[in-house]
């Protein structure tokens, strides 16, 4: 997860944000922007 969110981390220059889909049974129950790496804790 770490390596995940590290690598998408928010664009200092555009400022572009990703999303990361949270999904259960094929069903998006949610869709946070990732503002900084996951490492150990969620």
């Amino acid at each position: 997860m770490g390596e995940l969110t590290g690598a998408n981390l928010p664009d200092p220059q555009t400022g572009h944000k990703r999303l990361l889909g949270i999904l259960l049974d094929n069903e998006l129950l949610s869709a946070p922007y990732i503002q900084g790496q996951i490492r150990d804790r969620g």
